[in-house]
This record gives C-alpha cells, sequence and structure tokens, in this order.
C-alpha cells in the first residue's frame, strides 16, 4: 500500500499485499488502485470472506488470502 510497494511490483515481486484489506478501503480501493498501477499484482488479504474474495477478484485481484473465516467454525 505504499510507494515502495509498487516499486517492488516493478523489481518483479509476485505479489503485493494489501493488508488488512477490509480496513485498507475493501473493493474500491483495489479498484482505485488498479487505475494508475493496471499491472500490479495485488492480494487483499485480512477480513476476507468468500463473498468479498468474488468481488476482489472481480476488481483485478491476483489472488487474495482467506484466514479467519476458513478457521471460524472450528471449536478449539
Amino acid at each position: 500500500m505504499t510507494p515502495t510497494d509498487i516499486v517492488a511490483e516493478r523489481l518483479g515481486a509476485d505479489a503485493l499485499p494489501i493488508l488488512p484489506a477490509a480496513q485498507a478501503g475493501g473493493p474500491e480501493y483495489l479498484r482505485a488502485l488498479h487505475g494508475p498501477f493496471p499491472t500490479a499484482p495485488f492480494v487483499p488479504v485480512g477480513g476476507v470472506d468468500a463473498e468479498a474474495a468474488r468481488i476482489y477478484l472481480a476488481h483485478g485481484a491476483t489472488a487474495v488470502g482467506v484466514g479467519s473465516p476458513l478457521t471460524s467454525n472450528f471449536e478449539r
């Protein structure tokens, strides 16, 4: 989410995390980033569930990271 991350992409980074994606601005933030950085490989992580994943991917995410929604139904 910083200019340094964008430089990393230009140097060949395979993925640029947006973390935590939900608090960073959600899918609309990702869509806004793709305006000036159309080829950046953004990967939203944090606060991503199945529905959010679908929306992020529709807005151009390279991939998404889903964690707690996968394990929240398990008892400890």
